[in-house]
């Protein structure tokens, strides 16, 4: 990421263009920093007060377009009326938070058959309802990312409407709590979602962890039963921890949606993270 493309602001010079629009930090550094907060087990619902002192605390620091994670960019209208530009940063979606305004252009007839367009037409008050979009704004910036796309999301200033939709789908696609998107994308550019969008921010967070913990964890166990004297249930196969013997099985965590595997014969036992062991029934839940 350390060659990529710079953008040019069409009115003024490469040099200057070079300061004030694209962060230097590569994105895939600030993920990995990012995605291993929360790796402790631990899930903290934090207090509106607690994400405003956050949120306060990170510089002041807003160009016309941050690449706040692989591929994802958030930015301002100036960003989303420079056509040329988003073209040189290989801009394939366009996400607009505030679809319909007048200070944003942005619609399918504007950017043409190249860049695919999604619009949410938000207000930046307090009193607005923004959930309803959560799911269908993060499922628009998975399928473009997870197809070899780069998204570009913004309202008029890049810092409430949009940083909103771009902390729902990190909560959302990669299991990060609210605090832990908000340092994640700080790091790249300074948002503020107002008070009302962080309420309901903090109301997603709260039932993605009570999904999280209602979720399903096992193992299972094919060809024979293998004794495991402890498990360490973590977020993803690779963290999973098996201590004692596990001789010719195949161990199988169905924790992540994302798991191939075949279907187990009737006879091979589940292990729970309590311990028991149980008839696959809840293999196709």
């Amino acid at each position: 990421m350390s060659d990529r493309k710079r953008v040019p602001e069409v009115r003024r010079g490469a040099q200057e263009s070079e300061q004030k629009n694209v962060s230097d930090t590569d994105p895939e550094e600030e993920k990995c920093s990012c995605a291993t907060e929360d790796s402790d087990g631990t899930w903290k619902i934090s207090s509106l007060q607690e994400l405003e002192d956050v949120l306060h605390s990170a510089p002041r620091s807003c160009r016309h377009c941050d690449e706040v994670w692989p591929n994802l960019y958030l930015g301002d209208m100036f960003m989303s009326h420079d056509k040329l530009g988003l073209w040189q940063l290989g801009i394939t979606h366009v996400l607009n938070a505030a679809h319909g305004k007048l200070c944003c252009k942005g619609s399918d007839d504007f950017y043409g058959t190249t860049v695919k367009y999604y619009g949410v037409p938000a207000n930046d008050l307090p009193t607005f309802d923004l959930s309803p979009f959560f799911y269908p704004a993060a499922e628009f910036i998975h399928q473009a990312l997870t197809t070899g796309g780069k998204v570009f999301v913004h309202c008029a200033v890049g810092v409430s409407r949009s940083a909103a939709l771009v902390l729902a789908y990190l909560m959302i696609h990669h299991r990060l709590s609210l605090l832990s998107s908000a340092r994640c994308v700080q790091q790249k550019r300074w948002i503020f979602p107002n008070r009302g969008f962080l309420r309901q921010l903090i109301v997603l967070d709260q039932k993605l962890r009570d999904k999280e913990l209602k979720e399903p964890k096992y193992v299972i166990l094919q060809n024979q039963s293998t004794e495991l004297s402890s498990l360490s249930w973590q977020k993803s196969v690779s963290s999973f921890t098996a201590c004692k013997t596990v001789s010719i099985c195949t161990i199988l965590h169905v924790y992540s949606k994302q798991c191939v595997h075949p279907s187990p014969p009737l006879s091979s036992p589940v292990v729970t993270s309590e311990g028991t062991q149980r008839v696959p029934d809840l293999w196709h839940q």
